[in-house]
């Protein structure tokens, strides 16, 4: 109970760093993870808190490593192969070579074999905080992209060497020769298995999709399981489990394009579940640190943490040299060999989730000096961890420019409202009015949420007068036509007031009202008591003299006059707040017809035919030059989304 206890607590403080990020991103969202950890330092329970090594490579890495794999282009991989190959192989090789020599020259209590060890703990980088670092600075692309290949490939040869190395802790005996032939073995054996495995797997995901249509709740799961069956499997033969799974996941990305317009549904689950899941593993193992970092630095003195964090730096800045070096002498082919390029280059070189997890692998009881250094390993670690993301975060804003956002967030929002407009008047004046028409173009409105932000009071305050000036206007001239009597006509205003103030107060002063109006109530209550009951009396009487169904049509006409009064606007300094309002006004002529027969069928038509006036007005912006591609696809994918969402819940 108390393992599942503690996982909780971890998955909570995940979440609390992610939510805080959002409210301030300039810091690394690792860093709020570690933090996040620390705070859950000061329970006990967590002061010797240890996962099985095997348990951690099977439930956090292999996973995280099938996702990296599944979501990389192919094509890009073969166009950089040399590229590849020379950072994830020749890289990692090199720098735990050299870095294992100079640690275990420096750290007198560290043997060779634990110096080569740490070393290949410490030599895988991690894309997703190099991303996450430098999302608001223009990274060479030539750069970014070799960093995100190499961090595919040179955690699975990290992680191989750390096997190599560990094992001849534990048997005793290094040979170069025979670390050769492990290093061939488990390299290319584990692709070779994760390749035969996951294509059967993949075999089988299509013949499901071509003869059932929606079976998302069998194919997620297999899916999320796969990493953890091809894992287990290469381990028993005696191969490398991880190189295994990131070789799965290149075969789902090599059938992606067989399987992408299977089940656009099933399509959509799996990209958000890996992306949650890709997500909680990462920030599991970075709040996992700052829980247990307290107790490995309780267990050392003052001397002993200053001597390992100086250790930690100054490791970090050699295999950082390393980088450099090997960027600026051309030895990654693809990537230009400028002072810039190769600078970017080696502080791009993030070390993250990987060598943490590796960290937290090393195992207890299988050697006495590295049992004793575990501790140590581990903070020397996330020193280097720690020290690479702060590097890496005041470095990048003085080495790579700012980067330009093509368009802000307001500007989207302008462009996607054009868009509903669009739609929604050439759906009008291609079809009749009718019920159907007024319900699909409510609805339509309503996708502008995904982009807007909250109205400007004084504008919304000026709108909503003028809005119930319609109102009144509406009722007016059906009183003069002798549509209604002058007491519908004062009884649908009453009721129209109150609606529309319960609406222009939501979010406003709404909480004021109500308080007020409470206070006032406690305060007369006793005053005129038996005046107040004969009036509600005759109100009441007043309503139960008037149809339902004639108050009911005079509430939907003039909610039409509202709208056919706002689409009439052409006013781009208040587009935000009238179309708030008009989103209003769609949904309570939805919620008043709600009771009507609909013709699903055409519904379902124009529906089919709003989504295409938005396509097409995408497809007008783009070749006009008023938008970049990037916006066009951005648009786009929001509209194809809504369209999945609105189509369903129309069945």
């Amino acid at each position: 109970m108390e393992i599942i206890l503690m996982v909780v607590l971890l998955l909570l403080a995940v979440i609390v760093a992610n939510t805080v990020n959002l409210v301030y991103p300039k810091i690394p969202l690792a860093l709020y993870q570690i933090a996040a950890g620390m705070v859950l330092s000061f329970d006990s329970q967590f002061h010797h808190f240890v996962i099985h090594p095997e348990i951690f490579m099977l439930i956090i890495i292999a996973p995280l490593m099938f996702k990296d794999g599944k979501s990389t282009s192919l094509r890009a991989l073969r166009t950089n192969l040399s590229t590849i190959l020379s950072l994830s192989v020749g890289l990692s090789v090199v720098t735990v070579i050299i870095a294992g020599f100079f640690i275990n020259w420096i750290w007198s209590a560290a043997t060779l074999p634990i110096a080569f060890l740490l070393a290949a703990i410490i030599t895988p980088t991690d894309a997703v905080a190099v991303s996450l670092i430098t999302r608001n600075v223009e990274v060479p692309t030539d750069v970014h992209q070799a960093l995100e290949h190499e961090s595919l490939f040179n955690d699975a040869a990290g992680i191989v060497l750390f096997g190599i190395a560990l094992s001849s802790i534990t048997s005793g005996n290094f040979s170069v020769f025979t670390s050769i032939l492990d290093f061939g073995k488990t390299f290319f054996g584990g692709i070779i298995i994760g390749f035969i495995l996951c294509y059967l797997v993949t075999i089988l995901r299509l013949n499901l999709t071509r003869t059932h249509t929606d079976i998302s709740a069998i194919i997620v799961p297999v899916e999320i399981m796969t990493p953890l069956f091809v894992y287990w499997v290469a381990e028993e033969i005696g191969v490398s489990g991880i190189l295994a799974v990131v070789a799965a996941g290149l075969v789902f990305a090599a059938f992606q394009t067989r399987l992408r317009l299977t089940s656009t549904k099933l399509q959509i689950v799996t990209t958000t579940t890996w992306a949650i899941i890709s997500d909680i593993l990462n920030g599991f193992v970075f709040v996992l640190l700052g829980a247990t970092l307290p107790s490995v630095m309780s267990d050392r003195g003052a001397q002993d943490i200053s001597i390992l964090l100086i250790g930690g730096v100054i490791i970090y800045v050699l295999i950082t040299l390393i980088r450099y070096v090997w960027f600026k002498f051309n030895l990654a082919p693809s990537v230009n060999s400028s002072n810039n390029h190769a600078l970017n280059g080696a502080i791009g070189g993030v070390h993250g989730t990987i060598a943490l997890a590796m960290a937290f692998s090393i195992p207890t009881g299988v050697n006495s000096t590295l049992t004793e250094l575990r501790g140590q390993l581990i903070f020397v670690t996330a020193t280097v961890i720690l020290v690479s993301l702060l590097v890496a975060t005041f470095v990048f804003p003085y080495i790579a420019p700012k980067k330009q956002d093509e368009l802000s967030q307001q500007e989207l929002s302008d462009i996607f409202r054009d868009l509903i407009y669009y739609a929604e008047s050439q759906l009008r004046n291609s079809n009749p009015k009718s019920k159907e028409v007024d319900r699909v173009s409510g609805t339509i409105g309503s996708q502008t949420r995904s982009f807007t932000t909250q109205p400007d009071r004084k504008k919304y305050v000026k709108l909503i007068d003028q809005v119930h000036q319609v109102e009144l206007d509406t009722l007016d001239q059906m009183e003069d036509n002798n549509e209604i009597t002058h007491q519908e006509r004062m009884i649908s205003e009453k009721i129209l007031r109150k609606s529309l103030d319960l609406f222009s107060n939501h979010g406003f002063v709404s909480t004021f009202n109500f308080l007020s109006r409470n206070l006032k109530r406690k305060f007369h209550f006793g005053r005129n008591r038996r005046r107040r009951i004969e009036e509600r009396r005759q109100r009441v009487g007043q309503h139960n003299r008037i149809d339902r169904k004639k108050m009911l049509s005079i509430i939907i006409k003039t909610t039409e006059a509202v709208q056919d009064y706002l689409r009439t606007l052409n006013d781009k300094e208040n587009a935000h707040e009238i179309n708030f309002i008009l989103e209003y006004y769609n949904q309570l002529l939805q919620r008043y017809q709600s009771n009507e027969n609909l013709d699903d069928d055409l519904m379902s038509n124009l529906f089919i035919q709003a989504f295409q006036y938005e396509h097409s007005f995408v497809q007008q912006q783009l070749a006009s030059g008023q938008i970049s591609t990037n916006v066009a696809n951005n648009l786009n994918e929001q509209i194809s989304t809504d369209e999945l969402v609105y189509m369903q819940s129309l069945n």
